[in-house]
């Protein structure tokens, strides 16, 4: 699920200077309360392109999270969560937390047919799976260049699945983890497990991947994460990797794809040259090229971080006029001098 999920309430600095505390129950005074009070008609009377554009994609980020037409402050708290910075300056958050579970097995699973990798996920999903991630072959070889057996590496395999099972009881969590490995249409025998967290956390860490460029071109080059946002539907996954891999593989640059795939969250990081007289100009093309894709399968460029000054002029490639109209009206509302976080989201 996404960050907002899990926030309780918060306290943020609106555009006058003003602090307040946001959370249900707690209403809305001051500055605030002007701002609800001229955001939420806004949002009824615009319902109608509000559902006509509204993602069907979960964990999609993409622009300003307004679809909650609902009465009280969690319309506001959706608002400003994922807006960074632009709506208002968020100074405290409250989180919902959930029990530590004591035991983890992941189950890495080779995907060697592109075919079988939403099957895959749609299996992990029904059994339950903490979390559903994957990595690539190129990820797969690095690793085992510079940390050799640390990552959990395949022969003639595009792509490894990492599905993650944990539970309080040792004894239930094998019973899972037995029922989801048989229930997989791939051998048993090919499968490989984790067991605990400390790997899992390593190798999945965006400062692991960074790492594993850093070695391998003694950092003379840059690694781009610009598409390290892109979220499709999880069943046109195969289709969307393909074009990828196809593009990616017209540029003759080294590249890794990672991701929280159970969403449909793809990531994929870039090394290019910063003393390439054409850098800027190869960044523009890369980025465009990368989002025409997402945009061909309706998808969002916006799954874990939102729009910076890098993807904020891309968002016409997810969502029609009548909606960069509606997010630069919220943000008109909420800071209509333009002074909070400028050039971010919708505000171009």
């Amino acid at each position: 699920g996404t960050i907002r999920e899990w926030i309780e309430g918060l306290t943020v600095v609106v555009d006058t200077g003003e602090e307040h505390k946001l959370s249900d129950g707690i209403t809305p005074s001051g500055r605030l309360l002007a701002i609800y009070q001229e955001v939420f008609p806004f949002l009824t009377k615009e319902n109608p392109i509000l559902r006509a554009n509204k993602s069907d994609l979960h964990d999609d980020a993409t622009g300003y999270n307004i679809w909650n037409t609902s009465i009280g402050p969690r319309q506001l708290i959706d608002e400003l969560v994922g807006s960074e910075g632009t709506l208002g300056i968020i100074t405290s958050i409250t989180f919902r937390i959930s029990p530590h579970k004591k035991h983890s097995t992941t189950t890495c699973i080779p995907i060697i047919k592109k075919e079988l990798l939403s099957t895959c996920v749609d299996i992990a999903k029904h059994h339950k799976a903490e979390s559903i991630s994957l990595y690539d072959e190129g990820f797969m070889q690095l690793a085992e260049r510079y940390h050799p057996a640390l990552v959990p590496s395949f022969t003639d395999t595009a792509y490894v699945l990492l599905v993650t099972h944990t539970a309080h009881d040792k004894e239930k969590l094998h019973h899972t983890v037995s029922n989801f490995r048989s229930s997989l249409p791939v051998e048993d025998y090919l499968l490989k497990t984790l067991h605990g967290t400390s790997t899992l956390s390593r190798i999945t860490e965006t400062s692991f991947l960074l790492s594993l460029f850093d070695s391998y071109t003694n950092k003379t080059q840059i690694a781009i994460t610009t598409g390290g946002g892109m979220i499709v539907p999880l069943h046109d996954i195969q289709f969307f990797l393909e074009d990828v891999e196809e593009y990616l593989n017209s540029l003759g640059r080294l590249y890794i794809i990672t991701g929280n795939i159970g969403s449909g969250h793809i990531s994929v990081s870039t090394l290019f040259d910063p003393r390439s007289k054409n850098y800027d100009e190869d960044l523009f093309h890369y980025t465009q090229s990368l989002f025409s894709l997402v945009k061909n399968y309706k998808g969002g460029i916006s799954a874990v971080s939102g729009e910076g000054l890098a993807r904020t002029p891309y968002l016409s490639y997810i969502y029609n006029d009548a909606m960069l109209t509606l997010f630069k009206k919220i943000k008109n509302i909420w800071d209509p001098l333009s002074i909070l976080n400028p050039g971010k989201k919708g505000d171009v």
